[in-house]
């Protein structure tokens, strides 16, 4: 069985939000898709693990705020490469809430958003499929970002190989992501961000030497649904870990080549 046959299945990229209690949420996901039209229901698929499935299982509501052909990069670090548990990961970002009480994101960032109240919830495997009618809608004038085009900006933002001579300066690695420039950092325009998650420059520390050694040796890793890469460090990362982009674990993960 070829598992790439997965690549081929278009998908979106969206942050999903939900309020249950006092408590607001959000984390980017990559599968939302219309089920029915009367009445209007979408279907999310979430990680059994991450603390927004938690919270919609409280709430029974969630909000999708669909991503623009333009949006910051930062907004998908920000969302999908930390934990709501241990970070406020609205600080940074203006959002109103819905008729449900879930956010909806405000600014450029957004191509459309939508609110659904659950009406089924299935648990498949590692993830639960929330199945919501949609209450309130609003669309934008802008296009929506794919997953295939938020990898080529990713790509794109990636220093360029001859930015520095090779072995000159330390290695920084990305506090949020764990994406690694080996050489040429201090060298990077001020506004340049992580091609991964898309934080700044000052969210980057040097890598110690030894460190820096022991994860070039590693492989890299590509998850078998969505594609995501993790360039080094598969092998440390914990057992419970999950693909930013579509939550899956570690077993769904295959080296590369």
């Amino acid at each position: 069985m070829d598992l790439k046959a997965l690549y081929k299945l278009s998908y979106g990229l969206y942050v999903v939000g939900t309020k249950a209690e006092d408590t607001v949420n959000a984390q980017v996901a990559n599968t939302v898709f219309q089920i029915n039209s009367e009445p209007a229901t979408v279907a999310i698929s979430l990680n059994n693990n991450n603390y927004t499935n938690e919270l919609v299982k409280k709430s029974g509501v969630f909000s999708v705020n669909v991503l623009a052909e333009t949006a910051d990069l930062a907004i998908v670090g920000n969302f999908g490469f930390r934990s709501g548990r241990d970070n406020n990961k609205f600080k940074d970002y203006k959002y109103v809430e819905g008729v449900t009480g879930s956010p909806l994101l405000q600014g450029s960032n957004i191509a459309a958003t939508l609110e659904a109240k659950v009406i089924h919830t299935f648990v498949v495997g590692t993830h639960t499929l929330f199945i919501g009618e949609i209450v309130n809608a609003e669309n934008f004038d802008s296009n929506a970002m794919t997953y295939a085009m938020y990898h080529k900006l990713k790509n794109a933002a990636k220093p360029a190989a001859s930015a520095a001579p090779k072995a000159k300066g330390k290695a920084y690695k990305c506090d949020v992501c764990g994406y690694v420039v080996e050489e040429g950092f201090e060298d990077l325009p001020d506004d340049w961000v992580c091609p991964i998650c898309g934080v700044g420059k000052d969210q980057f520390s040097p890598v110690e030497e030894d460190s820096a050694a022991s994860k070039s040796k590693g492989k890299a890793y590509k998850c078998d649904v969505c594609g995501y890469v993790v360039e080094e460090g598969f092998e440390d990362l914990p057992d419970d870990w999950v693909c930013p982009i579509c939550g899956v674990g570690k077993d769904q993960f295959s080296p590369v080549e």
